[in-house]
């Protein structure tokens, strides 16, 4: 029972949040976008651990609620659909907005950067409109006045992964705001093959009529794809740094305190996973907190088979070397 109220919960402020009941009757125009944050990267790869550090800072903001609901739903992508504009959605079959494919079909998550859907998906200034401007900005402003504290500078935070394939294109709808973008990495040969899996929603459907090496081989290429135009168009914006996942499970108070300073918040210890934090009511992934589990690539390590340690080697290798990572 307790179980069921929670999830209901959990529905509850998401759904609240996706019809924009909170802001139906105000004028949100006045409502100030500052630095906006965007955690970047691959779903299973930290994010949310990541996400729900920051959105514990009494700043922080998200389209579910402030810092007291530090683990409510936190990715536009999904929660804000129906209203986002098109290009920014990941929206599954019920919209139909997600470009077609034969064979990956939506909701995607390791499917959408590979080298069929990539270039569908990745967008620049180039694509930006003043509607998609005035919409995404919109949507930003209702968080913040909903969930953020008057006369306060607050800061939205989001972790939507398929935005790491739009850097440029949410910095030109963002104009003059400052976002912030941070890109986190999970080692490929871990990652691909936990995706690979099942780990990932698309993946376990596609294992309907995908071999195990086919799904390996997409979700190298959906690696490799997502980090080369992360990099790339992170070059071409104001605010952009990568951390690594593993790092901060090894080390969380230094890489912390580096990644506040680049934010622009002031480092509290409490950011920190603890025993004593309770992960609030409505949360999903409450297992997502404490403790760190700085092993957390170990058991893909010991499971992955050489033959397809090679397909993400050949594949990713160059780009795992460039950030630090080696073949295991």
């Amino acid at each position: 029972m307790t179980e069921l109220l929670n999830k209901t919960y959990y529905f509850w402020r998401r759904n609240k949040s996706s019809f924009g009941f909170g802001a139906l009757f105000r004028d949100v125009t006045d409502v100030k976008i500052d630095r906006p944050i965007f955690f970047l990267g691959n779903q299973g790869g930290g994010l949310t651990l990541i996400s729900r550090m920051v959105r514990r800072h009494p700043l922080a903001v998200s389209v579910t609620g402030d810092h007291t609901y530090w683990s409510g739903a936190d990715e536009m992508q999904r929660v804000m659909v129906a209203r986002l504009p098109a290009e920014l959605r990941l929206a599954g079959q019920i919209l139909g907005t997600d470009p077609p494919h034969r064979k990956f079909t939506p909701p995607r998550s390791w499917s959408y950067a590979s080298d069929d859907l990539v270039d569908e998906y990745h967008l620049t200034e180039e694509d930006a409109t003043e509607s998609a401007r005035n919409q995404f900005q919109s949507l930003i402003r209702e968080a913040l006045y909903c969930h953020g504290q008057e006369g306060t500078v607050n800061r939205f935070v989001d972790k939507s992964q398929v935005f790491t394939l739009k850097i440029r294109y949410i910095a030109a709808l963002l104009e003059g705001t400052h976002p912030h973008f941070v890109l986190i990495t999970r080692n490929p040969y871990a990652a691909c093959y936990r995706a690979a899996i099942g780990k990932a929603g698309d993946m376990e459907r596609y294992s309907s009529f995908m071999s195990l090496r086919e799904r390996v081989e997409v979700c190298a290429q959906h690696w490799a794809n997502s980090m080369r135009y992360a990099l790339h168009d992170g070059q071409n914006v104001e605010h952009f740094i990568h951390f690594r996942f593993e790092d901060i499970l090894q080390e969380p108070e230094p890489q912390m305190q580096e990644m506040c300073s680049f934010l622009g918040l002031d480092y509290k210890h409490d950011l920190l996973p603890a025993p004593h934090h309770e992960v609030p009511f409505g949360s999903r992934f409450r297992d997502r907190w404490y403790p760190l589990r700085p092993d957390v690539n170990e058991k893909y390590f010991d499971e992955v088979s050489d033959r397809f340690l090679d397909i993400i080697d050949e594949r990713c290798g160059a780009l795992a070397e460039t950030f630090g990572y080696e073949r295991p």
